[in-house]
Order: C-alpha cells, then sequence, then structure tokens
C-alpha cells in the first residue's frame, strides 16, 4: 500500500466495515485487533509446505514461489535460493499422481507441468501441522468477527486454506505488511486484500505491529 489518501479511505473503510473506530480520548482503536504472524514457531519444513501449496494453487512454477536469499554482507545467496527451489518442487513431486513420473534428469522444467492445483480441497492434506493450526486461527477468527492481522509466508499460505474452507478471510483479515517472499505477495494478490503497511520485511514478530496500529488509527480519524 502506498503512502496516499485513496488507500488510507480503502483502509478505513475496511476498518469500519469490521467495526474498527478511532478512540476519542486517546490514539488506540475502539476494539482489539488480532495479529496472527509467522514468528509463532515455524520451520524451513513450513515454508517449504508454504510455497508448494501456493504454486499448486496458482498452478505456477516452484521458482516463482521461491524467495531470494541474502547473506550477511547483504549478497544474493544463489545457493540456498536454489536448495529451497527444489526443496518446493520436490514436495509438490511429492504429491503428483503416480502415474506422472517425468525423469527426474530432466530437471525443475519437467516438473513444471506438475504444478498444477488439484481440487482445492486436497490442500489441507498437504499442510504441516504449522499451517493447519494457523488455518484453523484464521477461520476461528473470521467466524468471531476478530478483525486480524496476517503477518508471514506460512500464516499467508494458511489464509489461502482457510479461506477454501469458506471463512470470509478477504472480509475479516488484511496483510500487516507486504511481507518480503513471493508466497506473501503471491497471496495478497490472490484474496484481493491490501496490506496495512507497504513494507517489505523479514520481521514478523510484534516489531511493526505499533505502526499497523498506528495507520489504522490515522485512516479512521
Amino acid at each position: 500500500m502506498s503512502n496516499n489518501l485513496g488507500e488510507l479511505r480503502r483502509l478505513a473503510t475496511w476498518a469500519q466495515s469490521v467495526g474498527l473506530s478511532a478512540s476519542s480520548d486517546s490514539d488506540s482503536l475502539s476494539a482489539d485487533v488480532a495479529v496472527i504472524g509467522d514468528a509463532q514457531a515455524v520451520d524451513d519444513a513450513d515454508r517449504v509446505a508454504a510455497a508448494a501449496i501456493m504454486a499448486m494453487h496458482l498452478g505456477i512454477q516452484a521458482p516463482e514461489v521461491t524467495s531470494d536469499f541474502v547473506d550477511e554482507q547483504g549478497r544474493l545467496d544463489h545457493d540456498a535460493w536454489m536448495d529451497q527451489c527444489t526443496a518446493i518442487r520436490d514436495f509438490v513431486n511429492a504429491q503428483a499422481p503416480a502415474n506422472a513420473d517425468p525423469d527426474p534428469g530432466q530437471g525443475t522444467e519437467a516438473s513444471d507441468e506438475r504444478l498444477i492445483a488439484d481440487p482445492l480441497a486436497a490442500l489441507l492434506t498437504r499442510a504441516t501441522p504449522a499451517l493447519l493450526r494457523f488455518a484453523e486461527q484464521i477461520r476461528t477468527n473470521c467466524e468471531a468477527s476478530q478483525p486480524t492481522l496476517l503477518q508471514g509466508p506460512v500464516v499467508a499460505s494458511a489464509a489461502l486454506l482457510a479461506s477454501r474452507g469458506g471463512a470470509g478471510v478477504a472480509v475479516w483479515c488484511r496483510p500487516l505488511q507486504a511481507g518480503v517472499s513471493a508466497v506473501e505477495q503471491l497471496c495478497w494478490s490472490e484474496l484481493g486484500i491490501e496490506p496495512i503497511l507497504p513494507l517489505r520485511t523479514g520481521f514478523y514478530g510484534s516489531e511493526l505491529i505499533p505502526s499497523a496500529m498506528g495507520v489504522i488509527w490515522v485512516a479512521l480519524s
């Protein structure tokens, strides 16, 4: 979300639609806003599964859901990128039908045809425990009419899973930030929801929560 009046108005419209308002006697909001983020104990297996589910859902190639890696010197880590891309491809291949078994020597190009989404219900069978836990949290919040901010690639993929189950993710949820991963950006676009903050960071804890709440308050004021 860029910093302009039109997008602040859209944010205000969403906030009002979920029952939020700016308190007149403080810089706080009239109701609690929940935050679900990847800081809640996720690992590499969860991130690989999240990216693979996004690839299968959209019918796209593993490289398109693989995020860039940067080393301590700020340089792109191509080996880490390749390792992640291969893990995502292998996860997808492991879920493919038994009669679709291309020659492994053909590399990622032969695997690309297998990155086609199965029936949406089948995506749930491919989720890790963390993905399922996040999806259930998101679904529960939506059913309870709880405004919820989302952040992180695993939570993003969980939001996709929750939306497939009929939860009102696009109604009750918004990304806290744009996010640094390809999975986040693809998911927010697929769900049609705009981030509160126009930032692309890997901070998925509490660091950005005050800023996001402040932007919502400004939009409502």
